[in-house]
């Protein structure tokens, strides 16, 4: 119950729940975001096991306003989606964690195909998406091979 408890408190304080993340939904404070990328990393890295968190960081995430997130979020949820196990991904997170990566691959590709750090990251976790037999991540897997090589 306190778990349960404390994901919902972190998600509405970090204004992941789509009912208050207005303050993103437009590019208009996207430096102010910015400039707060360690408040949600230490926030990430303490809290972030949860499969809710996890969640709607990534909606926050691809929102206009967090654009400069992307790829700090695509490092913090690949620490934790490997460790989710089936009842995890229900009620949402499956299909938020695709549209999370195909938003990374659509605005950050080229940077995730060149770089070292990122790419494996980004290949592992639509490795786990398609494992679980979804055909959004199929397709995505099969454009980014198709992209960088397999």
């Amino acid at each position: 119950m306190i778990s349960h408890e404390l994901d919902g408190i972190v998600v509405e304080l970090l204004c992941f729940d789509i009912r208050w993340n207005m303050i993103v939904r437009t590019d208009d404070n996207a430096q102010i975001i910015a400039t707060i990328e360690d408040i949600f990393e230490r926030a990430i890295l303490r809290w972030g096991r949860s499969p809710k968190i996890i969640s709607g960081l990534v909606v926050f995430a691809i929102q206009p306003g967090s654009r400069h997130l992307l790829i700090p979020v695509l490092r913090w949820a690949s620490l934790v989606t490997g460790s989710f196990d089936a009842y995890d991904w229900k009620y949402g997170v499956e299909e938020n964690m695709i549209e999370f990566l195909h938003a990374c691959w659509q605005q950050e590709g080229r940077r995730i195909a060149r770089e070292e750090t990122l790419r494996p990251l980004f290949l592992t976790m639509i490795t786990i998406l398609v494992a679980r037999g979804s055909h959004a991540a199929i397709e995505l897997n099969a454009r980014v091979i198709g992209t960088i090589g397999g």
